[in-house]
């Protein structure tokens, strides 16, 4: 909400229209700087950090495009600013300007980062290895061929 609002405002200071391609870049934006090290793919398999990942879709709208893809750039801009309020500036010491609307934590409850119990922690945990065989490989069944 926040980042679409930001976006409405810049684009009537500068008369630009207000695209999906923003809306997207700043999700984007948001996941990568949230998954920076994760490696993603893109066009034609080309991997790389999440981190790269607003910037290599900035450069793809760019070269088809022809031109300065604004709404994209309009919609990194905001994501910067809503993950600087609302992660950065907090995790500093400072004040969280952009609280999560306590409607959200009734709908969908509230859950503590290092919660052991929350609903991806298992999967993230190192305690819960893949079952392996005594004499080496895994427990994936026994495979049959098709055809």
């Amino acid at each position: 909400m926040f980042c679409m609002i930001l976006m409405t405002c810049l684009s009537w200071f500068t008369s630009t229209p207000v695209l999906s391609d923003g809306l997207l870049l700043s999700l984007v934006t948001l996941w990568s700087l949230h998954r920076a090290d994760q490696i993603v793919n893109f066009f034609l398999g080309i991997q790389f950090p999440a981190r790269y990942l607003p910037y290599a879709m900035m450069t793809m709208d760019f070269l088809f495009i022809g031109g300065f893809p604004y709404a994209a750039f309009y919609g990194w801009m905001s994501a910067q600013a809503y993950y600087y309020l609302s992660v950065d500036l907090p995790s500093q010491g400072g004040l969280n300007y952009i609280p999560t609307p306590q409607l959200v934590y009734r709908v969908f409850g509230q859950v503590r980062r290092n919660d052991p119990h929350a609903p991806n922690a298992r999967m993230a945990s190192t305690n819960n290895p893949i079952p392996q065989r005594p004499g080496g490989g895994n427990f994936w069944g026994q495979g049959r061929r098709l055809g």
